[in-house]
């Protein structure tokens, strides 16, 4: 059996009270016991499971019914701050790929979504890259929606497609982001190469933005060391390297519920398969 797969059935009193005090702040992980327990159980150390308890004391975690209200915050930026017009301004989902995303999720909230303006028609709300600019004219806003912004790396190519497909085109677009939530890393790249870019529910990095000197060593050597045990677990380890401290490296501790953990989030959190098997990770990524 592998370490991933064991939890022992008692932990030091200290563990167990910040064990308690976290769930009792993480609400979301009452329904999650037995992963929290397994999670903590493969740690080699009280240091590596104290350093994990105060990660996921940081999670951005976003309920349903929040879900909803940054849906609305995110028409009232179209509508109300950047005061776009209908006639003029086309949405498009950042994932241009054939399956179902999350991204194309947030582009059909924000369709069907209580516009103030009844012109906002479902013919102005895009899946596909060629179809958004097919359909844009000279001077229009294009806005790429998204669920989640990582490392602004996707985004980025997404951006660059779309304005040399416009220049092709003959025609000069006004590309902007509109995404529920992402990195502060990932939104300020975005931002840097000259785009406007609003994203709703900013998150920071879950260890270089909240500790630092050797408080910061110590925990970069526990997760390293939990990503060793994990990775040597896993089949093909050249895939799992990307994903180390989460893909880009934005160690990003967030929950939707009932969304997707995006791969910017730790692997220890969300990774699954094991050679052995499977484990059975507190937060969900399909």
């Amino acid at each position: 059996m592998s370490d991933f797969a064991q939890s022992p059935s008692t932990f030091p009193r200290e563990i167990f009270e910040t064990s308690m005090q976290l769930i009792q702040e993480q609400r979301w992980l009452v329904k999650m016991s037995r992963e929290f327990c397994e999670l903590i159980g493969s740690c080699p150390s009280d240091y590596h499971r104290q350093m994990l308890i105060d990660l996921l004391s940081r999670t951005t975690y976003v309920s349903a019914e929040e879900y909803v209200d940054i849906i609305d915050k995110m028409r009232e930026q179209v509508e109300d701050v950047w005061n776009l017009s209908p006639s003029t301004t086309l949405f498009v989902s950042s994932n241009n790929k054939h399956h179902v995303d999350s991204s194309k999720e947030v582009l059909n909230q924000l369709k069907s979504s209580a516009w103030k303006n009844l012109s906002w028609k479902k013919q102005l709300f895009q899946v596909a890259f060629s179809t958004a600019i097919g359909a844009a004219k000279d001077g229009h806003t294009l806005v790429i929606v998204d669920d989640f912004v990582g490392s602004g790396g996707s985004m980025l190519k997404a951006l660059k497609w779309l304005a040399d497909a416009a220049a092709a085109k003959g025609i000069a677009i006004d590309l902007r982001v509109l995404t529920a939530s992402g990195c502060f890393e990932g939104i300020a790249n975005i931002q840097n190469a000259g785009y406007t870019v609003q994203c709703m529910v900013p998150i920071r990095k879950g260890l270089s933005d909240h500790l630092s000197g050797q408080q910061l060593s110590d925990a970069v050597v526990q997760m390293t060391d939990l990503e060793n045990a994990l990775e040597a677990e896993i089949g093909g380890k050249a895939k799992f390297a990307a994903y180390r401290f989460g893909w880009g490296q934005q160690e990003a501790v967030y929950v939707r519920q009932g969304g997707n953990t995006p791969n910017n989030v730790f692997p220890i959190f969300w990774w699954r398969p094991l050679k052995s098997g499977a484990r059975h990770p507190i937060m969900h990524r399909t």
